[in-house]
């Protein structure tokens, strides 16, 4: 009997063991992971008016795939939480605009307000033009 109760103390001290150093792992990799904010705006270049949902996507710049994105609210601000450090692209879009589209580098700072970005019509391209000259 003595012989058991020795075994079940040691292997509860050692589930202990291993569910505090477990603990101490998972503390140690989410205070050393930092996580930054990213914000800023996105209007019309022309009539300088701001972009309702237009599409803000923060992407990996070797295989373009999508880390985060978020949409503009009414004053065409956005705020993409929780990004982590490194070198991304990013990419806003809106119907009948051209893509912006341009390389980041978020560090150790926390915060990153990128401003304003404007954003500029898409030209129409047309076929063919045809120009009539009246001959008097």
């Amino acid at each position: 009997m003595c012989i058991l109760h020795q075994t079940t103390d040691l292997a509860t001290l050692l589930m202990r063991k291993t569910a505090a150093l477990l603990w101490l792992l998972c503390f140690a990799f989410t205070a050393n992971a930092q996580e930054n904010l990213l914000k800023g705006s996105v209007a019309d270049t022309l009539n300088k008016q701001v972009l309702y949902n237009a599409v803000v996507s923060l992407l990996r710049p070797k295989d373009s795939v999508l880390i985060k994105y978020v949409r503009t609210d009414q004053q065409g601000n956005f705020q993409l939480n929780g990004v982590p450090n490194g070198k991304f692209l990013i990419l806003v879009s809106y119907p009948n605009y051209a893509d912006y589209l341009d390389q980041l580098t978020i560090d150790d700072t926390h915060s990153k307000d990128l401003g304003n970005i404007p954003l500029m019509t898409k030209a129409k391209l047309l076929e063919e033009v045809i120009v009539k000259q009246k001959i008097s």
